[in-house]
């Protein structure tokens, strides 16, 4: 019987798709018991876990990778861009694709895919409504971009609400409310106003748990008291906040009678952040990401955002459906283990709306979801997690060596079970709760900048996912195969997109924009993408 007449007799399920930002390998507790997040456990624990799901190792090329389905770098996101970027517009996103299904489409949350022109805007590439934030990150209850400890050549509110052609900067709606509580108000009433004979696409992209760490809900700290480090102890608040606000679209969606056609896809957009190597500056005087760094835990996999290694591309992922004709009964509570990538979201989430199979043409990615239903063997047998090419030949660039979170300029690409790792790629620490701190027990105290960049690394990840075993020497023959296999797959088809600096430095002309209303708002009335 044909999916769609398995999963209702009149639609396709709806899909609600939620991102979590920043969220480390060991920040949920389906694998660390002193995190609190009992609604996300339970989906996940009832669900399908998937093991090996990687993401890009850092914000905008994984949530683009998810809109588009293709390899960032295909488009020039070698790394977040500047204000400047953004996806060209002559890629299809996944929201278009089911609007031909016959979907109502609504983002809700964090965008990161451009804002430069209108036409970048989410209303324009296929959703129906939006409500959230064009930047990667903000005051969680001030909605300011950037945050206060960010140097500022101008400031303002960043928080729009969207339909069709209309973009409304929202000024002084949720003031003092935590984005949490805003995005579950807004899938209320997009709920509550919906049609329901048509199915729902819901882009949820909650901020959580995206520094700064500082506004967490002061009821969920209360019970991480028991935390000695101030940021981990904020950090963990702002993780059980989004799995409270989880727990409330669950409920949202079983009132609507909903739930049991629903599909809900979870994972982070990337690892999460590391504190500092050098903690020198992190002291009572200063407690604050700009000083001390990032405060998760990707433990026991190496490195975090901004790095090549596991703890900063592979992502926590889960996959949950009540319906028995979705996903039988034998398939839950279940761990699949084949490789997996956020790309591949567009080809999977077309299938279970009944669309036509999308060909190499118009998408990298994979249909996921007769291996998850099966139990079968991953689609995907390789993966490029980062190129290396003219415009990313792995030499570190003076920002790189200044920034403190020590980001990859490497290039790494996986063969299944083998990763081959070419130049520096990243902070390569394995950083252990709840001492968060460079030097502390459980944490490795320093950072090397050596390692893989003199010589490349090869590692089987399916043995060794702490990448702690360096294959490479005894593996000439393989590691020569994977290297022309990188290159073959590393061709550039579009100019690099203007990389974004540690201090943001928007153009004068958008910052008059931000001066005039108030408000990040699209500046520029034509497209100039950024192609070969």
């Amino acid at each position: 019987m044909p999916l769609l007449q398995q999963a209702s007799a009149h639609m396709p399920p709806h899909i609600v798709h939620i991102v979590g930002d920043d969220i480390g390998w060991n920040d949920l507790g389906i694998s660390n018991p002193s995190m609190l997040t009992p609604n996300i456990d339970q989906l996940a624990n009832d669900g399908i876990k998937l093991e090996y799901f990687y993401a890009a190792k850092e914000c905008a090329p994984s949530r683009t990778s998810i809109m588009t389905g293709r390899t960032p770098f295909k488009y020039g996101y070698y790394q977040n861009p500047s204000d400047d970027g953004g996806v060209p517009l002559n890629y299809t996103m996944i929201p278009t694709v089911l609007k031909a299904q016959g979907y109502s489409t609504h983002a809700v949350g964090k965008w990161h895919a451009g804002f430069r022109t209108a036409n970048h805007t989410p209303t324009y590439r296929g959703f129906d409504s939006f409500l959230g934030y064009w930047h990667w990150g903000e005051e969680y209850t001030s909605h300011i971009f950037p945050p206060y400890y960010k140097q500022a050549k101008c400031r303002g509110v960043d928080f729009t609400n969207a339909t069709g052609s209309q973009l409304e900067p929202l000024l002084h709606r949720g003031a003092g409310v935590q984005s949490s509580k805003l995005f579950v108000t807004e899938v209320e009433r997009i709920l509550a106003t919906r049609q329901p004979s048509q199915p729902l696409y819901l882009y949820l992209a909650f901020q959580n748990a995206h520094d700064p760490y500082e506004h967490a809900p002061p009821e969920l700290v209360a019970q991480y008291s028991h935390e000695a480090n101030l940021m981990r102890r904020n950090f963990s608040a702002i993780v059980s906040d989004m799995d409270r606000a989880i727990g409330a679209v669950v409920k949202l969606l079983e009132a609507a009678a909903m739930w049991q056609d629903t599909v809900l896809w979870f994972n982070s957009d990337n690892g999460a952040e590391l504190p500092f190597a050098d903690q020198s500056s992190c002291n009572s005087a200063c407690h604050t990401t700009a000083c001390c760094g990032g405060a998760g835990n990707n433990a026991p996999l190496r490195g975090g955002k901004f790095t090549v290694w596991e703890g900063g591309i592979r992502s926590r992922s889960f996959v949950y459906t009540k319906s028995l004709d979705l996903l039988p009964k034998t398939r839950r509570g279940s761990t699949w283990r084949g490789l997996s990538h956020v790309s591949d979201l567009f080809a999977t989430f077309a299938h279970l709306s009944g669309a036509p199979a999308r060909d190499s043409a118009e998408t990298d990615g994979y249909n996921l979801w007769p291996a998850l239903r099966e139990g079968g063997s991953s689609p995907r047998q390789e993966l490029l997690h980062q190129p290396l090419n003219m415009f990313w030949n792995v030499s570190c660039t003076p920002a790189d060596l200044s920034n403190p979170f020590t980001p990859s300029c490497g290039a790494a690409f996986t063969q299944w079970p083998y990763k081959l790792i070419i130049g520096f790629a990243g902070d390569n620490r394995t950083v252990v709760p709840p001492h968060l701190t460079a030097g502390a027990a459980g944490a490795s105290p320093t950072s090397s900048r050596t390692a893989c960049a003199e010589q490349p690394c090869l590692f089987d990840i399916s043995s060794d996912p702490t990448e702690s075993h360096d294959i490479a020497q005894s593996h000439p023959g393989l590691l020569a195969k994977l290297h022309g296999r990188l290159l073959q797959l590393s061709v550039p088809e579009a100019l690099p997109q203007p990389a974004d600096a540690l201090t943001p430095n928007p153009s004068d002309k958008e910052c008059s924009k931000v001066v005039e209303t108030g408000a990040w708002q699209p500046w520029e009335a034509a497209d100039l993408d950024h192609e070969l």
